[in-house]
């Protein structure tokens, strides 16, 4: 994102932040993306007495799946609906601060669950 934001003319950045938004939409990234909440609730259900499966789970399903349905996708959408120079710079801004968040809340739950899985 930094390179992108930092493009001269947002027409650019813009029409490949799309293109990236149409290419992760395959049939493997969707088993992924709504496969690990399920499979971080199954980890709870099998699990029920680790507190540290239920904090890295929710951690996940709202830091990082969450995160993504409510504040990426919107983003995108609106990218792809209404973008021009001046939308583009408050895309890119509010599509990091989001994007970063999720990233770190993903973090913290795979060390958590990895943590309580090898300890």
């Amino acid at each position: 994102m930094p390179v992108l934001k930092q493009e001269e003319d947002a027409r650019i950045g813009i029409r490949i932040m799309n293109r990236i938004n149409d290419v992760i939409q395959n049939s493997l990234f969707f088993l992924l993306f709504f496969g690990s909440p399920l499979l971080a609730v199954a980890m709870v259900l099998m699990n029920m007495g680790s507190i540290l499966f239920w904090v890295g789970s929710l951690l996940h399903i709202i830091g990082s799946f969450l995160v993504t349905i409510v504040k990426n996708v919107p983003w995108n959408n609106r990218l792809m609906n209404e973008a021009d120079e001046t939308s583009w710079q408050e895309y890119v801004s509010e599509w990091t601060r989001w994007n970063t968040i999720r990233a770190i809340m993903g973090l913290l739950a795979s060390t958590i669950i990895l943590l309580e899985l090898f300890y």
